[in-house]
């Protein structure tokens, strides 16, 4: 059960880096906003696959 409120949080937390990476007025910020929300739709991943296993 942990892993799936982990899962939702990591998902909304990389929709909101990636949303707030078009507003960034810089190449370097926008990729690097761009980079975080990957990383935290990987995490997101990581932890639903670990919920599913676990149950």
């Amino acid at each position: 059960m942990v892993h799936i409120i982990m899962a939702v949080f990591f998902f909304v937390y990389g929709r909101f880096w990636l949303l707030s990476a078009g507003k960034m007025p810089t190449d370097k910020e926008r990729r690097n906003r761009k980079v975080t929300g990957i990383l935290c739709f990987g995490i997101c991943f990581c932890c639903l696959l670990l919920g599913v296993y676990t149950f």
